[in-house]
């Protein structure tokens, strides 16, 4: 969510509606919301039933949950991204809805034909944003998820003091 806030203003111009779904209660997501390391910037909507995620073939797992999120932080960000990333599971899984299914980003045209599916194999396992907007119009538009991490890493270190 993070990565993509920057970009929410160039999404209206361009008539594209940046949607995010979750397995959470409503109550569950506006107790999340209002972390202050959460940067939101789009629609939110809940779905406990995980309708969608079935929908659309949204993996699902332990092992993806657990074990994978932790290898790939560690070798990505470091163990102190790795430790973050371990204390926000611990922090928010009571907001976590079902914590065992895998996210993903799907790109509709106003039909619903799908354009463009990305089903993630582990949390983090974020697609190439810039190819999927390039898809919508935008050109040379960068989604940097290293400095959005970075800067959530950074907001929660603040938030703790």
């Amino acid at each position: 969510m993070q990565a993509l806030s920057p970009l929410a203003d160039k999404l209206k111009e361009h008539h594209t509606r940046l949607v995010f779904i979750g397995s959470s209660t409503v109550d569950q997501m506006e107790e999340f919301m209002r972390s202050p390391t959460v940067l939101m910037s789009g629609e939110l909507y809940s779905d406990p039933t995980t309708s969608l995620y079935k929908s659309f073939h949204m993996k699902r797992g332990r092992f993806r949950s657990l074990v994978m999120p932790i290898w790939n932080s560690v070798s990505r960000y470091g163990w102190s991204g790795a430790v973050e990333g371990v204390k926000l599971g611990l922090e928010t899984s009571h907001l976590a809805g079902d914590s065992w299914i895998q996210g993903g980003t799907i790109l509709l045209d106003q039909d619903g034909t799908i354009l463009y599916q990305h089903q993630e194999e582990h949390p983090a396992d974020w697609p190439d944003m810039t190819e999927v907007l390039r898809m919508v119009g935008f050109t040379e538009v960068p989604v940097d998820y290293d400095r959005a991490v970075s800067e959530w890493m950074h907001a929660r270190q603040n938030a703790q003091k």
